[in-house]
């Protein structure tokens, strides 16, 4: 099972900064992506959580079910 998620402005979460998929449970990926942003700010979503980070949070948009044998 995975997850289509987005991560979006606490205060206006019709502001969404990114969508992506993990398999991962959200709060994990969420703690990836806040690692990543302060070991490296090379693309402008990296370097807003970098800055901002405090003001966003991951949200799941649905859950995917896939076959790996395919």
């Amino acid at each position: 099972v995975g997850q289509i998620y987005k991560i979006v402005n606490i205060q206006n979460p019709s502001t969404i900064l990114y969508i992506g998929s993990t398999t991962q449970e959200l709060h994990i990926r969420w703690s990836k992506h806040l690692s990543r942003s302060k070991k490296t700010q090379d693309t402008p979503f990296y370097n807003e959580l970098y800055n901002n980070g405090h003001l966003y949070e991951i949200k799941s948009i649905c859950e995917v079910f896939y076959d790996e044998g395919k």
